[in-house]
Protein backbone atom coordinates (compact mmCIF):
# COMPACT_ATOMS: atom_id res chain seq x y z
CA UNK A 1 0.00 0.00 0.00
CA UNK A 2 1.44 3.45 -0.79
CA UNK A 3 0.03 6.70 1.08
CA UNK A 4 0.50 9.18 -0.22
CA UNK A 5 0.34 13.29 0.68
CA UNK A 6 0.87 14.79 4.03
CA UNK A 7 -2.42 14.73 5.59
CA UNK A 8 -3.29 11.51 3.89
CA UNK A 9 -4.42 8.41 5.88
CA UNK A 10 -6.00 4.67 5.15
CA UNK A 11 -7.59 3.27 8.73
CA UNK A 12 -7.46 -0.59 8.34
CA UNK A 13 -9.61 -3.52 10.66
CA UNK A 14 -8.59 -6.54 11.18
CA UNK A 15 -10.55 -9.72 11.14
CA UNK A 16 -10.32 -9.81 14.94
CA UNK A 17 -11.23 -6.31 15.37
CA UNK A 18 -7.32 -4.93 15.94
CA UNK A 19 -7.20 -1.57 13.71
CA UNK A 20 -3.91 0.16 12.13
CA UNK A 21 -3.84 3.19 10.43
CA UNK A 22 -1.60 4.29 7.89
CA UNK A 23 0.07 7.71 7.05
CA UNK A 24 1.67 9.04 4.20
CA UNK A 25 4.03 5.97 3.19
CA UNK A 26 4.15 2.38 2.44
CA UNK A 27 3.88 -0.45 4.05
CA UNK A 28 2.45 -4.43 3.00
CA UNK A 29 0.15 -6.24 4.84
CA UNK A 30 1.03 -9.05 6.84
CA UNK A 31 -1.43 -12.29 7.37
CA UNK A 32 0.52 -15.85 7.89
CA UNK A 33 1.05 -18.88 10.44
CA UNK A 34 3.47 -15.87 12.06
CA UNK A 35 0.94 -13.57 13.11
CA UNK A 36 -0.52 -10.70 11.44
CA UNK A 37 0.58 -7.07 11.08
CA UNK A 38 2.19 -4.38 8.68
CA UNK A 39 5.70 -4.23 7.43
CA UNK A 40 6.26 -0.30 7.46
CA UNK A 41 8.66 0.71 4.85
CA UNK A 42 7.94 4.49 5.32
CA UNK A 43 5.60 6.45 7.26
CA UNK A 44 3.72 6.14 10.42
CA UNK A 45 1.35 3.29 11.51
CA UNK A 46 -0.51 4.21 14.93
CA UNK A 47 -2.21 0.13 15.83
CA UNK A 48 -5.33 -0.69 18.69
CA UNK A 49 -4.34 -4.22 18.82
CA UNK A 50 -7.20 -6.61 20.43
CA UNK A 51 -5.79 -9.12 22.76
CA UNK A 52 -3.88 -11.86 21.30
CA UNK A 53 -4.40 -14.56 23.44
CA UNK A 54 -3.94 -17.99 21.92
CA UNK A 55 -3.52 -16.35 19.08
CA UNK A 56 0.19 -15.49 17.13
CA UNK A 57 0.97 -11.86 17.44
CA UNK A 58 0.72 -9.05 16.12
CA UNK A 59 3.54 -7.87 14.08
CA UNK A 60 4.85 -4.02 13.16
CA UNK A 61 7.61 -4.66 11.07
CA UNK A 62 10.31 -2.39 9.46
CA UNK A 63 14.30 -2.60 8.29
CA UNK A 64 15.40 -1.60 12.04
CA UNK A 65 13.29 -4.53 13.43
CA UNK A 66 10.13 -5.61 14.61
CA UNK A 67 7.70 -4.94 17.71
CA UNK A 68 5.59 -8.12 18.46
CA UNK A 69 2.42 -7.45 20.06
CA UNK A 70 0.13 -9.13 22.51
CA UNK A 71 -2.51 -6.59 23.16
CA UNK A 72 -1.93 -2.64 23.39
CA UNK A 73 -1.99 0.37 21.38
CA UNK A 74 1.19 1.96 19.96
CA UNK A 75 2.62 4.53 16.83
CA UNK A 76 5.46 3.25 15.08
CA UNK A 77 6.94 5.53 12.48
CA UNK A 78 9.91 5.20 9.84
CA UNK A 79 11.60 7.96 7.77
Amino acid sequence: LTIAGADAALGLRFADGSEATLTAGTARLRDDAGGMGVVLDTGRVTCVVRPRTGRPPFVVGSRFGEAVVVGTRFSVSVD
